[in-house]
């Protein structure tokens, strides 16, 4: 990525590597873009351009290259991570910073009943609860309609599951809970 960096002053004669790093993860992280994702962390600096004193500033402005650590769930990609609600329309699984959510009809070829914070299948017995770990595809995820605060850690937890929505399946073979063997190899029921 490209962007200019702001160097205050006072923070001249400091490490500008440093310098330039702290500003663009305070500027970056948390934050949504467009086809990039959400940035977890700036990597590193690549390069610098030469700086420059606007007459309207009395800060160093460098443009500056960037890697970015960012999450963006694609379409058909497959995911795997924990049960973090259970609902009776529902389960919401930890995919990245965000929660998927997968529909009961989604689940399994099953009908599902809801009792005790936990999805119980009629046919099969199989339950899905809090904390099971789940492989799924993605297929569908709308991106943000508008940018909640500047920081996405700023935004409550319903402003979060409205932030971007991924929309996940287990209905295809080697998808769904996984359940841990003896042997320790993950097994998907």
């Amino acid at each position: 990525m490209r962007d200019v960096s702001v160097v205050l002053p006072y923070k001249i004669s400091d490490n500008l590597a440093e310098v330039i790093l702290e500003d663009l993860r305070s500027r970056f992280i948390d934050t949504y873009i467009p086809d990039v994702g959400l940035v977890l962390e700036i990597l590193n600096v690549k390069s610098q351009g030469i700086a420059r004193i606007p007459p309207t500033s009395s800060s160093l402005h460098i443009e500056v290259e960037f890697d970015v650590l960012a999450y963006l769930p694609r379409v058909q990609e497959i995911v795997e991570g924990p049960i973090t609600h259970v609902e009776s329309y529902g389960v919401f699984v930890r995919v990245g910073p965000f929660d998927g959510m997968i529909h009961i009809s989604q689940l399994a070829d099953d009908y599902f009943s809801y009792s005790d914070g936990m999805l119980t299948g009629r046919k099969t017995g199989i339950t899905f609860r809090r904390n099971d770990l789940i492989r799924a595809r993605v297929i569908s995820v709308s991106k943000p309609q508008k940018i909640f605060p500047e920081k996405v850690g700023e935004i409550t937890e319903e402003e979060e599951r409205a932030f971007m929505k991924i929309i996940l399946t287990c209905r295809q073979p080697g998808l769904g809970r996984i359940k841990e063997e003896t042997e320790g190899e993950a097994e998907s029921v």
